[in-house]
């Protein structure tokens, strides 16, 4: 048996589709708390790029309502900040 990981086959989202996170996972109403464009999606997560933040770190729990779908938990996977005010993070969904 292998213990090769399984990696989600990546897609390119719609044109003019935009991500919205909502970094307080107990609210009872979504919050638009930052914009993202959307890099690439899967059935299990998604690459964003935004504004730098420091709302989003590695592990932290946040709400992300991606384009049309309705807002689902996910966890914060990766980050990588470019030094020139962007930041890419990656969001698994569940």
């Amino acid at each position: 048996m292998s213990s090769k990981q399984y990696t989600p086959v990546r897609f390119a989202p719609d044109d003019g589709v935009a991500a919205y996170i909502s970094v307080d996972i107990a609210c009872e109403e979504f919050r638009n708390d930052i914009q993202a464009l959307i890099m690439n999606e899967s059935y299990a997560g998604c690459g964003l790029v935004m504004a730098e933040t420091d709302l989003l770190n590695e592990g932290d729990r946040c709400v992300a309502r991606i384009g049309n779908l309705s807002p689902m938990k996910s966890t914060v996977r990766w980050r990588k900040a470019d030094g020139n005010g962007l930041l890419r993070v990656g969001l698994e969904y569940g």
